[in-house]
């Protein structure tokens, strides 16, 4: 009887050992993560920024709660759209399909105190992944407060002929000038 409970002792003792072994092993394993052709993965380490990582594949971090990734794709071309709305993008024999937005944000007046209803898209892509995520809350939000603020200003700038007709080309350079000083 008194060897069955050392053989139980020694038996439980490195059941122990090999489910922490295990779960070692596990813990450690979901640190891999893989970085896609066109995205960018910065890792935080305790929170604080460590590494960006922009080469495309396998990579290994050290898990939660040490390290977390955070992926964004740097090469798609975002898009923000003033005066209009695109429910469903266009197709091969198919037309894309708009929503009705409010009034309010595509009126703008002009430097000769006209209003006119202005439809705009704005398309963008990520520079620069770490003042992306850590350098403005809101990215996206922040944007359209911005460009919604440059177009106004543009507009305003103008008289409503040139806003309608001679001198598109020049007021999208100076919208896409201000936004890019912003």
């Amino acid at each position: 009887m008194g060897g069955d409970v050392i053989l139980f002792k020694k038996v439980s003792k490195y059941l122990f050992i090999v489910i922490v072994i295990l779960f070692a092993l596990f813990w450690l394993s979901s640190g891999f993560y893989t970085v896609k052709s066109g995205e960018e993965a910065v890792v935080l380490r305790f929170g604080k920024y460590e590494r960006t990582v922009s080469k495309a594949g396998l990579n290994w971090h050290f898990p939660a709660p040490v390290e977390r990734v955070d992926k964004v794709n740097v090469l798609e071309i975002k898009r923000l759209e003033f005066g209009y709305k695109t429910l469903k993008e266009g197709g091969h024999r198919q037309y894309p399909t708009y929503a009705d937005v409010p009034v309010v944000e595509s009126l703008m007046l002009t430097g000769d105190e006209n209003l006119v209803n202005v439809e705009t898209a704005i398309q963008y892509k990520i520079k620069d992944v770490v003042d992306y995520l850590f350098n403005v809350k809101n990215q996206e939000g922040t944007l359209q407060i911005a460009a919604e603020s440059a177009i106004r200003r543009v507009i305003a700038n103008h008289i409503l002929d040139e806003v309608l007709t001679e001198n598109k080309f020049e007021i999208q350079q100076e919208i896409k000038e201000d936004l890019q000083k912003i």
